[in-house]
C-alpha cells in the first residue's frame, strides 16, 4: 500500500488513461506537431515519454494503485508490472477510444500517415465490438476535444460503450461541454458511466496522479475489473481530494464524502432537476423518486471539482 493511499483508508486509485513511448508507432501520429519536422519531432518525443517501468516507478511515489497504459492503437506489453493494466487507445480520425483491459490490439479505421496503413481497418461499431468480446471495458475518449481528436462516430456510438470521458487533464471548457454532454445522454435514458484520466504522455507537462478513479476497498486488476463494469466507482481529483459515492438501498440512496472538509459545495442530478447544498454533511440520505431515472452527485469547492459519483440507475 502506497503511503498516500493508506492515510487515505482502504481505496483504490487508478490512473485509466496513460500513455508510454510505444504510443509513438506505426498506426499513430503521436508527437507530430508540424508536417514537414514530424520525423525528427516524433524521435525526441520518444525519448521524452517514459517506457512502462517507469510509469510503474512513479505511480509508486505518487500513492497512484495502478495505471492503464493506453497506447495509441497498441496493446503495449507490461509483463513484470503488477501496478500496470493493459489497454489501447483506439482511433485515428474520427476521435479516441479506451479499450481498458484489452489483451491484443485492435487496428483503428485508417492510418495516420499515407502508405501505413492498418492490416485489418475497423470502424468503432467493429472495434468496440471486439474489444467488448475480449473482456475490455470501452469508454469514449475526450469527446470536444479540438482537431481530429473530437469524437464523430455519433450518439448511436454512445450505446456501444460503457463510459464517457468527462474529465481529461486539468479542467477546461472542454470538460465542461463533455459534462453537459453526459448529462444529456442520461437524461435521455442511456445508462452510460463516467470516467476520468489525465492522457499522461510526459512529466512536468501531464500529471499522472489527477484526475483519478477511486473505488472503495484495496482492490485486484481483476477486482478493479469487475467493479468498473458494475459503475462501483467515483472520480477525483487527488489522492488527496475528497471523494463522493453513493450507495442504494431498499428505499433510498445514501451518499458519503471521504476526506470530507469545509466549504464544499454538493451538487446532485436527476433526470429532472439540480439540487445544490452549501457545506453538506460526511453523509447523509438523498431523497429520491423512481420517476427520476437516475441519480448522481458532484462535489465542488471554490468553483474547481474535486469529485463526481457514477449514476444510481432506477
Amino acid at each position: 500500500m502506497s503511503p498516500v493511499s493508506a492515510e487515505y483508508g482502504e481505496h483504490t486509485f487508478v490512473q485509466m488513461h496513460a500513455h508510454s513511448r510505444a504510443s509513438i508507432n506505426r498506426l499513430s501520429g503521436e508527437g507530430a506537431f508540424h508536417r514537414g519536422l514530424w520525423w525528427v519531432e516524433r524521435r525526441i518525443m520518444k525519448r521524452l515519454m517514459l517506457s512502462p517501468s517507469e510509469i510503474s516507478k512513479e505511480a509508486e511515489k505518487m500513492g497512484v494503485d495502478y495505471v492503464a497504459i493506453t497506447d495509441h492503437n497498441l496493446v503495449s506489453d507490461i509483463s513484470g508490472f503488477n501496478n500496470l493494466i493493459q489497454g489501447e487507445e483506439w482511433g485515428q480520425m474520427k476521435g479516441h477510444a479506451n479499450f481498458t483491459f484489452l489483451k491484443k490490439s485492435i487496428d483503428p479505421e485508417c492510418g495516420f500517415y499515407a502508405g501505413k496503413e492498418p492490416d485489418k481497418p475497423n470502424n468503432f461499431k467493429s472495434a468496440a465490438k471486439i474489444a467488448k468480446e475480449n473482456g475490455a471495458f470501452v469508454s469514449i475518449n475526450h469527446p470536444f476535444k479540438e482537431k481530429a481528436d473530437s469524437w464523430k462516430w455519433g450518439d448511436s456510438s454512445v450505446d456501444l460503450c460503457n463510459a464517457i470521458e468527462i474529465w481529461n487533464g486539468s479542467w477546461s471548457r472542454e470538460n465542461e461541454k463533455s459534462l453537459e454532454y453526459w448529462q444529456f445522454l442520461l437524461t435521455a435514458g442511456k445508462k452510460i458511466l463516467c470516467m476520468a484520466g489525465s492522457d499522461f504522455h510526459v512529466k512536468r507537462l501531464f500529471r499522472l496522479d489527477s484526475p483519478l478513479i477511486c473505488i472503495e476497498g484495496k482492490l485486484s486488476i481483476e477486482e478493479i475489473r469487475i467493479s468498473l463494469n458494475e459503475g462501483k466507482y467515483s472520480l477525483c481529483l487527488n489522492t488527496n481530494s475528497p471523494v463522493i459515492f453513493l450507495h442504494r438501498g431498499d428505499q433510498d440512496v445514501r451518499y458519503t464524502i471521504t476526506r470530507h472538509s469545509g466549504n464544499l459545495e454538493l451538487i446532485i442530478y436527476t433526470a429532472k432537476e439540480k439540487k445544490t447544498l452549501k457545506h453538506p454533511l460526511a453523509s447523509d440520505t438523498l431523497e429520491f423518486s423512481p420517476n427520476d431515472g437516475f441519480i448522481r452527485a458532484e462535489i465542488w469547492k471554490d468553483g474547481v471539482p474535486l469529485s463526481f459519483s457514477n449514476p444510481v440507475f432506477y
